[in-house]
């Protein structure tokens, strides 16, 4: 839960509508608007899913067994990416 007390307080993300901003470019987007350069939900977009994000936005299946094999297959290929307990 402090995780999102973080990235979505008004220093981190520009609460806006599609109308004031429709594409993020290569920042960040929340659903609820863009997250701001410096943020640190941002920096930490860039640094670890810049490059995975659109496979993982992709993952979108018929059903949700379908939905955890092609996350489980996600977290495979990138293993060295995540914390895992």
């Amino acid at each position: 839960m402090l995780g999102h007390i973080l990235t979505l307080g008004p220093d981190q993300i520009a609460i806006n509508t599609e109308e004031l901003e429709p594409d993020c470019g290569r920042r960040f987007d929340s659903g609820d608007g863009c997250a701001k350069e410096l943020s640190y939900l941002n920096t930490f977009y860039l640094l670890f899913w810049d490059d995975i994000y659109d496979e993982y936005d992709l993952l979108l299946f018929e059903n949700d067994k379908q939905y955890e094999i092609g996350l489980e297959e996600f977290y495979e290929k990138y293993k060295k990416r995540f914390i895992f307990f």
